[in-house]
């Protein structure tokens, strides 16, 4: 029998703590969130999609089937039977008398020769005198093998019968679901920045092949069972034995029990799946119809946040700058060539302003112009223009590292580069206000403790540790590594 049922089941978000997808689900969701939870870029872009046109559909529908062991059983038993009479089934051998005409006749004999003195109507000449005889017509003996004994009919009977139904129950019970059913989840999302239109139109269905079937050790082995019986039954039915059976009638009515019926074990255990066939009544199998429909919790809804995140981050990675952000391999490790140049070009880069500055003339008056800002116009050094040339080469700077750290994100906001500001003064105090080599080996310093706490898992902490660095600086050596003391001016 088949109904339709509605279970009230838990919200999307209350998982099976025994699911296998549960410990990939969360790991997933960690690595994201440790690796952009703590970013300027994740709070804005979950609090934007949070605030977007967002339309989010959910519904489960599956089929639950159990199978009535009865029929199973009856017919299993009774394959072994069928499986020893169809290779080696009973027969008799017939034999069968033709009169032919003489010409047709290939066989003589006794049989021959008696049968024709009994029927002189089939002699055409007799001679006389030397006593030959002419007939026109002989009789012929035809031996045959034959199985189409009245208990292999039955056999074949029953084998058809079990066949059809066996086949009516596998092919309800193993029909492929068709589209309504399975899990499907429908996003439709529209969100905007001040920069970018995002719209994400997502439809999943999961339909799954076999889990229709209970998943249980029990009704697992029940359908394998059935599985197993059609093909042994099918195979039958595709037999020589079944082949000449087919043309022969069909036992119908009451079975007349033989000897052969009654004694022997096969055609004894056929007659009581006969008898079983003709009695059982029904169907055999359950089939329920499941339906959830849960609503979408703040769990579900984060979940399809984070994956609206991640879509929008593959698809802006294939954006990035090229060149740059492409993988090379050295030592067997993999990695970006922006990580190997940073470190390079941010020590070029700095040999070439310390030269600069202790060198050129430029050099020299930015460093009296920081001195001693009155006493250098006095001395006739024109403080606007070398004001102006030092924000040239901090803007060119500030491009060079904004453009290699930046490199990695997909996308940038207008306040995305405030922690890393914060960061490099806290890296030029460390190192000593006034040093440009101590500024760079601070920034070393806190960019290597930075990545060993993210490494051991407390990326929170990874903020505040800088910022604890800084008061300790301040307290212990306000100066930095590589500062000086200032003598003051009384």
């Amino acid at each position: 029998m088949a109904e339709t049922t509605k279970k009230n089941t838990p919200k999307l978000g209350a998982r099976k703590k025994d699911s296998l997808i549960d410990p990939i689900y969360q790991k997933y969701t960690k690595s994201v969130i440790r690796a952009l939870g703590s970013t300027e870029f994740y709070e804005f872009f979950m609090d934007a999609i949070s605030r977007a046109d967002n339309q989010f559909q959910f519904s489960n529908r599956k089929m639950e089937k159990t199978v009535d062991l009865n029929w199973v059983d009856a017919v299993e038993d009774s394959l072994p039977a069928f499986q020893n009479i169809v290779s080696n089934p009973r027969n008799v051998i017939r034999e069968d008398e033709l009169i032919v005409n003489v010409a047709h006749a290939k066989k003589g004999g006794a049989d021959v020769v008696r049968h024709l003195a009994q029927h002189s109507a089939f002699v055409e000449k007799f001679d006389e005198v030397t006593g030959d005889v002419r007939p026109n017509k002989l009789m012929q003996k035809y031996r045959e093998d034959t199985v189409g004994l009245y208990e292999n009919r039955l056999v074949f009977t029953t084998l058809e019968n079990a066949y059809h139904f066996v086949k009516i129950r596998h092919d309800a019970l193993f029909e492929a679901m068709s589209d309504e059913f399975g899990a499907k989840l429908k996003v439709d999302s529209t969100m905007e920045t001040a920069t970018e239109l995002v719209r994400m139109d997502m439809f999943l269905h999961i339909k799954e092949t076999d889990s229709a079937l209970e998943t249980d050790e029990k009704n697992g082995e029940v359908f394998g069972k059935i599985s197993r019986m059609y093909r042994v039954l099918n195979m039958l039915m595709r037999s020589q034995f079944a082949q000449q059976m087919a043309k022969l009638p069909r036992i119908k009515g009451a079975i007349t029990k033989t000897n052969v019926l009654k004694k022997n074990p096969s055609y004894r255990k056929i007659v009581q799946l006969m008898e079983f066939l003709r009695e059982y009544d029904d169907i055999g199998y359950t089939i329920r119809v499941v339906e959830q429909n849960p609503q979408i919790n703040e769990i579900l809804q984060q979940d399809i946040y984070h994956n609206i995140l991640f879509n929008y981050l593959i698809l802006k990675g294939y954006l990035a700058i090229p060149w740059i952000t492409d993988s090379v391999t050295i030592g067997g490790a993999s990695t970006e060539r922006v990580t190997i140049l940073t470190p390079i070009l941010t020590l070029v880069l700095v040999f070439i302003l310390v030269v600069f500055i202790q060198k050129s003339k430029v050099g020299m008056a930015m460093r009296a112009v920081s001195k001693d800002f009155e006493t250098s116009q006095l001395m006739g050094i024109r403080i606007n223009k070398i004001i102006s040339f030092t924000f040239i080469i901090g803007s060119f700077l500030a491009s060079v590292g904004s453009t290699l750290y930046f490199s990695k994100y997909s996308a940038v906001t207008p306040t995305v580069g405030a922690m890393p500001g914060l960061k490099a003064f806290v890296a030029a105090v460390f190192g000593g206000i006034g040093s440009i080599p101590g500024a760079v080996v601070g920034a070393f310093i806190i960019g290597i403790c930075e990545n060993i706490l993210k490494a051991v898992g407390l990326t929170a902490f990874s903020d505040a540790f800088t910022f604890a660095l800084l008061i300790i600086i301040l307290v212990v050596k306000p100066t930095g590594l590589f500062g000086e003391n200032v003598a003051e001016k009384v």
